[in-house]
This record gives structure tokens, C-alpha cells and sequence, in this order.
């Protein structure tokens, strides 16, 4: 997992990436993954989308400064909404809540 920066919690620059590998990871091979690999690698993701729902909640610069890499930072958020959106609707709903908040604020 990325390294973290700032204070950032866990949700910064090189979180997107992440996120996008991760989830196109887990969707395209969950049948063929252990059951301990498939909870490692969903326990990193959940906490990444906590991450980003604290600095949401928190108000914190990373998410709310409106500067050109906060759309950036929001793309790791949706990547997991959209993976996860039948397993776990209401929490993809919720990121992509705040997603909407942070854009179009």
C-alpha cells in the first residue's frame, strides 16, 4: 500500500492508483482467491474509504481546498463505490455522496 503524507490519514496522491488496481484486482479475481487473501486485500480498501470519509467528514484541506487534485483524490473513492456498489450500496452511496459534495462545492 502507498505511503502516506501529511497527516493525510491514509487518503492522499497516490491513493487513486491504489484504489483502481485494487478494485479491478478483487472484481476480476475474487473466484480465484483464498478467503484470507480476498479479507487482506478488503480490510486495506475499507480502510482507505474510511480514510477518505474522515477527511470528508472532517473537513480537512485535502478534500476541501477546491484546488486542481481534489477531482483526483475523489477517483479512489469512486473506484471502490462502483466495485462495491451491489455488495455494499449503502456505503458506495455514501462516498459517492460526498464525492458530489466535494465537486461540486
Amino acid at each position: 500500500w502507498e505511503y502516506t503524507w501529511l497527516g493525510s490519514g491514509g487518503f492522499d496522491l497516490e491513493t487513486s492508483e491504489v484504489m483502481e488496481y485494487w478494485c479491478l484486482f478483487i472484481d476480476t479475481l475474487r473466484p480465484y482467491l483464498s478467503l484470507s487473501n480476498q479479507t487482506a486485500v478488503l480490510t486495506e480498501m475499507s480502510n482507505r474509504t474510511d480514510y477518505f470519509l474522515d477527511i470528508f467528514y472532517g473537513g480537512t484541506w485535502a478534500l476541501w481546498n477546491g484546488n486542481n487534485w481534489t477531482p483526483y483524490l475523489c477517483r479512489g473513492a469512486t473506484y471502490w463505490a462502483i466495485t462495491f456498489w451491489h455488495e455494499e450500496p449503502l456505503r458506495a452511496r455514501e462516498l459517492l455522496h460526498a464525492v458530489y459534495d466535494i465537486l461540486w462545492w
